[in-house]
């Protein structure tokens, strides 16, 4: 398994062709979960450094 590439690949990259694994774009903190948790997480942390 990967997370992400160092560098984004070739488009003849050999492992874009694997079936066996699963490969998806860099927009996992697109979500609108992901930037509500990260909204969440900030607000804690400002309240957190005012007490």
């Amino acid at each position: 398994a990967t997370d992400v590439f160092e560098k984004e690949p070739p488009v003849d990259e050999r492992i874009l062709r694997v079936n066996s694994i699963g490969l998806s774009p860099h927009i996992g903190a697109s979500t609108s979960e992901a930037q509500e948790r990260v909204g969440v997480e900030l607000a804690e942390k400002i309240i957190e450094f005012f007490k």
